[in-house]
């Protein structure tokens, strides 16, 4: 039976068209790997990107909330010096 392959592989016509299908099975190989690794890059990049925006709109979310923190700073120490001006003046 070995024999017999290896006869059908030896026939022109045969090693003509093994010629062009093996690389083209070589190429279409090459062409998947490739597709694969660029998709697993492409999905990479998109999950740090969500990441990133996610972050983002926390630490948006985090400066608002100082914003705030220091205006009710900003306005208590407004009062204060209000209060002070306000017993200085009645001091004297």
């Amino acid at each position: 039976m070995p024999n017999s392959i290896k006869n059908t592989i030896q026939k022109p016509e045969v090693s003509f068209w093994m010629a062009i299908i093996l690389p083209l099975l070589g190429f279409a190989v090459m062409w998947g790997v490739q597709t694969t690794k660029v998709n697993s890059i492409d999905e990479k990049m998109n999950y740090r990107n969500n990441k990133y925006e996610e972050q983002e709109k926390e630490y948006e979310a985090r400066f608002k909330e100082t914003d705030v923190i220091f205006m009710q700073i900003q306005v208590s120490l407004a009062e204060i010096q209000k209060d002070i001006a306000y017993i200085k003046l009645a001091l004297d």
